[in-house]
């Protein structure tokens, strides 16, 4: 279930990792795993459907994954989830389901005689006149660049697409886990954690909300409403982590390991 579309600038070849719970506490630990594996999904849903990700949803132990992480993060999305994979299981043919989202995701997110129904890009949300690829859209730009990123060549929709804001966050997330991890360095995780927030408080927070609204208003697929149902559950607890994610932030300044 793993599409990227954004490139570190950085340090494409440092991918190390270790063991988180040196530094963490268990129960710390565990909420970042949660969070990073429901961005993963998202990302992974948001783009265009693919075999990989119909695989994905008919089997047990990615469904299992993500249930886990919803419990732990207290997001009472469990009948959503087993209403999708109700869904992924509903037909023998792999390639049938593969074609009805398909054709669903189209609909909603591309192209239909309506327009298009949810548009997945920030800019629509956040501009007057409702146009993409304005100021909101170079913001975004500037954003994914101040942490070492940028689009890959072969990905041709704008940055402040839906899936690739939850990209980012899944990014940043798995950084913040790796420096803690790794060296130790409180000025870098402070640099990944506070990056998370202010992304969520600016951008990804503030425009959630409709945009998962007018999926679940204007389908009647099984999968994309329960997607809806889900989204807004979660943006809804990621914007009180990020009121909360203060407290964390000053633990680090103070030089208090956790």
């Amino acid at each position: 279930m793993k599409t990227t579309v954004l490139t570190d600038t950085i340090n494409r070849n440092n991918r190390t990792a270790g063991s988180v719970d040196r530094v963490l506490s268990a129960q710390s630990f565990e909420e970042k795993r949660a969070r990073l594996m429901l961005y993963e999904f998202f990302k992974s849903i948001l783009f265009y459907p693919h075999e990989n990700m119909v695989f994905a949803f008919r089997n047990s132990p990615a469904m299992e994954n993500i249930c886990w992480a919803l419990q732990h993060l207290d997001i009472n999305s469990n009948q959503s989830l087993e209403n999708i994979h109700g869904y992924m299981i509903s037909e023998n043919d792999q390639e049938s389901i593969l074609e009805d989202l398909s054709i669903e995701y189209t609909r909603l997110f591309i192209n239909s005689y309506e327009g298009i129904v949810a548009v997945p890009y920030e800019s629509f949300y956040k501009s007057y006149d409702k146009n993409v690829m304005g100021e909101v859209t170079v913001a975004i730009s500037q954003f994914y660049t101040s942490y070492g990123l940028e689009l890959t060549r072969e990905f041709t929709e704008p940055p402040d697409h839906i899936a690739v804001e939850m990209e980012f966050m899944a990014y940043l997330i798995t950084k913040e886990i790796q420096t803690l991890d790794t060296s130790g360095d409180h000025l870098k995780t402070k640099f990944y954690l506070t990056g998370q927030r202010s992304f969520l408080k600016k951008h990804l927070s503030t425009w959630g909300d409709p945009f998962f609204t007018q999926i679940f208003k204007n389908t009647k697929n099984i999968f994309w409403r329960e997607v809806a149902v889900m989204g807004n559950s979660f943006l809804k607890n990621e914007a009180l982590w990020a009121e909360y994610a203060m407290e964390e932030v000053n633990f680090i300044n103070s030089g208090v390991k956790k």
